[in-house]
């Protein structure tokens, strides 16, 4: 008989003399029957994986008939026409909304747009519903592979002519699967779990090498980071005089947000953006010169790997410095990156990121390539940590550490962060512009 733990529990399949055989017992003989399955017209199990799980089911019913008394098995349920397809999936993403934050929801929407505009096209408006078989999970499926792309512009999204990704393709895969699966388990729908595994299998992606920054692009970012948060308003109709010189005032406020400080905490340590956003002046111990990087629950903010971890501070004098400075002037804010108020994060904001990088001429950088740069530079240092504390300070497995960012980075000698990176006279100079350390000494900005 077959394990129970094949997708055809009481049927089992082999070859015997070439032919492809099915083998089962009979609940109610007891005895063993076969059929050929090469007869049928099947040539691998992968052919034969439907009418295998049939069988099994129809063999699970009989058995089911045998234990209530009767003679026939029990017919499936029929299950009366419901709610419109858009009702089931409003009722998913409140279910979905508990204990999660309102971006994760957005994206969640965003993705299961694609499985109800094909669901509309198909004329599918109801779960459950008579047509909505399994073949039609199947179509989705190659529905998405010949999505195109779709980019903002400005406040419209435009559909381009690029296909999806494979990485997004199995997003919005990932994502139909899991409301589908809800639904089937709240009989909105008649499928069962086997199809919706089956017939969703995710699309094969190239895995491709992190995107690891050289030194020059690190200089380039802080620089442009500087200036655009140095930048001040022209004045106003209060101060004519400033309007029309060009010259700011002494009382002109700041065009921008500041960003260099979350720019250098992210290329210094090698953290998540949300991982920074959401760090708490309670969790840095400059006493003990470390960070620790755990879960914001007021903020519905979970580390990504669940795996809260500890950052040392001993090995980069320049973050220590940041990090003392800022703690200064932190007024009242919970927050190592103030927010808008003192109780709430700052917001990432991708227009003024997109800014930074194209001043910088670095554009395409993500705060993701930031901590896959840092990462590189560690495992790379001559003198750097050692493959498992890497891996703890990042928060990654062993083996992603060993199989991703051991060959990439530049071999570079010393014993602190900023050396591994090559940056170390910039980055003290770019805390001198920004006031966080003395200024008055010979450094100077590389050509």
């Amino acid at each position: 008989m077959a394990y129970r733990k094949t997708k055809h529990p009481g049927v089992s399949c082999f070859r015997r003399g070439g032919s492809l055989i099915a083998e089962w017992r009979n609940p109610r003989t007891g005895l063993y029957e076969s059929e050929s399955l090469t007869a049928k017209g099947f040539r691998t199990k992968a052919e034969a994986m439907k009418w295998l799980k049939d069988t099994s089911n129809e063999l699970r019913l009989v058995k089911l008939a045998i234990e209530l008394g009767v003679d026939e098995p029990p017919a499936p349920p029929v299950v009366p026409v419901g709610l419109l397809l858009s009702e089931v999936v409003e009722l998913y993403l409140e279910d979905y909304a508990v204990n999660r934050l309102p971006g994760l929801v957005k994206r969640q929407r965003e993705r299961l747009k694609a499985f109800i505009d094909y669901a509309r096209n198909a004329e599918l408006y109801r779960l459950p519903g008579p047509q909505f078989r399994p073949v039609r999970i199947t179509e989705f499926r190659d529905h998405l592979s010949r999505l195109n792309k779709v980019v903002s512009k400005g406040k419209k999204k435009v559909r381009t002519r690029e296909l999806l990704s494979g990485g997004a393709k199995n997003s919005y895969l990932r994502t139909t699967r899991a409301f589908l699966s809800w639904a089937r388990m709240r009989d909105h729908m008649q499928l069962s779990r086997d199809d919706i595994a089956d017939r969703l299998p995710s699309f094969r992606t190239e895995r491709k090498l992190p995107k690891a920054l050289d030194a020059s692009q690190l200089v380039a970012l802080m620089k442009a980071a500087i200036e655009l948060d140095g930048q001040l308003n022209h004045g106003s109709r209060k101060d004519k005089s400033a309007y029309y010189t060009g010259k700011p005032s002494a009382s002109a406020s700041s065009t921008y947000e500041p960003l260099a400080p979350m720019l250098l905490t992210l290329i210094l340590t090698g953290m998540r953006r949300g991982e920074v956003l959401h760090l708490k002046w309670s969790d840095v111990d400059l006493d003990a010169k470390r960070i620790f990087v755990r879960n914001d629950d007021a903020q519905k903010h979970k580390v990504k790997t669940r795996r809260e971890r500890c950052i040392p501070l001993d090995d980069s004098p320049a973050l220590l410095q940041l990090l003392s400075a800022m703690a200064v002037r932190r007024g009242r804010s919970k927050y190592v990156i103030a927010g808008r108020t003192p109780s709430q994060p700052k917001n990432f904001k991708y227009q003024a990121w997109e800014r930074m990088t194209k001043k910088a001429k670095c554009t395409g950088v993500s705060p993701k390539d930031l901590r896959s740069t840092f990462s590189t530079c560690a495992a790379a240092a001559i003198r750097g940590p050692q493959p498992l504390y890497l891996a703890a300070r990042m928060g990654h497995a062993l083996e992603v550490a060993h199989r991703h960012y051991v060959a990439l980075g530049v071999r570079r000698d010393g014993d602190l962060v900023e050396q591994w990176l090559g940056v170390e006279q910039e980055v003290w100079l770019a805390l001198e512009e920004l006031g966080f350390a003395p200024g008055g000494s010979s450094r100077r900005w590389a050509q």
